[in-house]
This record gives structure tokens, C-alpha cells and sequence, in this order.
């Protein structure tokens, strides 16, 4: 599978290859960071997916993979990618039903996310990884090289979010909210 990458270093992001998760701008970003690679991994559409391609050596379009295979690409990777834009669907609060951000943290890896409320608060939190403004390459590459250059700092970071995720962020310890939120609106004490 590496076969195709260039560099050692490298983020990561899978997931819907769509304009809302700043593809472009992270490929803007990895540009102005040294030794570091995007690879993303997807679908998407074929007219943007060639857009993409013509980014450069910078970035790689690994196609589809297994959910193994991504597992693999975000165990090497210095930080996995959720810059999602603000203006597409969650606003500036953003919204803590797209699991992209906790993907990440599953796989114990830093994350690099858009700086919306509520992803700023848990980031902040459990001290998972860099907010960043989607929209902007300069930031963007300002967490890569941090995390490039700090990687004892971005192992810790992808600890703490792998910690997060089993502890509080998964579906034993959801369902209970949901449950009693069903129980909640249902009337029943």
C-alpha cells in the first residue's frame, strides 16, 4: 500500500473526498510544511477528485480502502485531517453528530479540526490535538509543522484522544443519554 507515498511523513484524512473538508486548503498547507505528505482516501466525485490530483506530489489519492487499511494509515500518520468548513452545514458551534473527529481519535492519532465550539471544547479538554481555521492553508500548516516537529507531543495528544473515545465518546456511553433522552420526551420518569 505505501508503495505510492513519497514522503515519511505524512496526515491522513478518510472520508467523503467533498469540497466541505477543505482539501484544497490542506494541500495548500502541506506545501508550506517540509517533509510532509496529505494522502486521503475516499469518495469522491471525479471532477474534484482530478482537481485534487493536480495538487502535486504534495498530496496522494489512495482510493478506497478498508476500514484495516485506514486503520493502518492513521497509525503512521502525524496527525489525521477534520478541517471541516464552518459554512457548510454546522456552523460556527459545528456539531458533534459528524464522527470524523472522533475517528481520528479512535485511531490514537492527533487531530487537526476546523475551531468550532463545541470540537474546541473537547480538543481542549482532553488535549487531542490543534484547532485550526479551516479556511485558511497558513493555519493549517502552522498545527502540521507543530506536530511534525513535536512528535512525543502528538503521540501524547493521539493518547489522550484514544483514551477520550473509550472512556466517554463511543456507543455504550451514548446510548445511555439517548435512552433517557427518549425517556425524557416520552414522559416517563
Amino acid at each position: 500500500l505505501r508503495g505510492n507515498i513519497v514522503k515519511d511523513k505524512y496526515v491522513f484524512f478518510a472520508g467523503g473526498i467533498m469540497e466541505q473538508w477543505s482539501h484544497e486548503n490542506i494541500i495548500e498547507a502541506v506545501k508550506k510544511v517540509k517533509n510532509v505528505q496529505y494522502l486521503y482516501a475516499g469518495r469522491g466525485c471525479e471532477e474534484y477528485l482530478a482537481k485534487l490530483k493536480m495538487g502535486g506530489v504534495e498530496a496522494s489519492y489512495l482510493g478506497l480502502l478498508s476500514h484495516d487499511d485506514v486503520m493502518h494509515y492513521y497509525k503512521d500518520a502525524v496527525a489525521g485531517m477534520a478541517a471541516l468548513k464552518a459554512d457548510t452545514q454546522v456552523g460556527r458551534d459545528g456539531t458533534l453528530g459528524n464522527t470524523k473527529m472522533f475517528e481520528v481519535m479512535e485511531a490514537g492519532r492527533p487531530v487537526i479540526c476546523s475551531d468550532l465550539k463545541l470540537w474546541r471544547e473537547i480538543v481542549e479538554r482532553y488535549n487531542c490535538g490543534i484547532c485550526v481555521d479551516a479556511e485558511n492553508p497558513d493555519s493549517i500548516a502552522d498545527a502540521i509543522r507543530y506536530l511534525s516537529e513535536h512528535p512525543d507531543e502528538g503521540n501524547e495528544m493521539g493518547l489522550n484522544g484514544r483514551r477520550a473515545v473509550e472512556e466517554e465518546f463511543n456507543w455504550s456511553t451514548q446510548e445511555k443519554e439517548l435512552y433517557a433522552f427518549y425517556e425524557k420526551i416520552a414522559g416517563r420518569p
